[in-house]
């Protein structure tokens, strides 16, 4: 990045996609649903996070009808389903934004056995693209999470 650009504090971007999309739209986010604690769907990836998460916020990747979806749930295993998905020939996105908040996308590799990777994108540093209806960074944006796939099923209590 040159001298010039614009630096970004990434400490507020730490409170976490649920407050910043509940306080935005109480509908739930565009590109995705909010699901209550109940919600179990067929893991097929489970990651472990390093880097801006909140407290006790799992992510994984789940199948979802015939293809695939991302899940973040919180603490109190309740959530946010990214269903907004695209695939490149690097690998499978998914995306949710709440109107007048921040935008949210997971990048996850073909091989997924690499990392997987969360974005956050802050009011203004964003626009929606209305033919593809995803969220695009104005500006280059450095990953917020690092998302490491876990060996073995998920933890007792997850979403399985």
């Amino acid at each position: 990045m040159s001298e010039n650009a614009p630096s970004l504090d990434l400490s507020v971007l730490r409170t976490g996609l649920a407050l910043s999309l509940i306080a935005a739209c109480a509908t739930g986010p565009s590109g995705g649903i909010l699901v209550k604690q109940h919600y179990r769907p067929e893991v097929l990836v489970a990651y472990g996070a390093e880097g801006a998460v909140p407290s006790g916020v799992q992510y994984f990747l789940v199948r979802f009808g015939n293809g695939l979806a991302f899940f973040e749930r919180d603490a109190d295993g309740s959530g946010t389903l990214f269903q907004n998905t695209w695939r490149d020939e690097a690998g499978d996105h998914f995306a949710v934004w709440a109107n007048g908040g921040t935008a949210f996308e997971i990048f996850v590799p073909q091989d997924r056995a690499q990392p997987a990777y969360r974005f956050a994108y802050p009011l203004r540093l964003y626009t929606i693209d209305s033919r593809a209806k995803r969220p695009v960074p104005r500006i280059p944006i450095d990953a917020a999470t690092k998302l490491t796939p876990r060996n073995g099923p998920p933890t007792a209590g997850a979403a399985s």
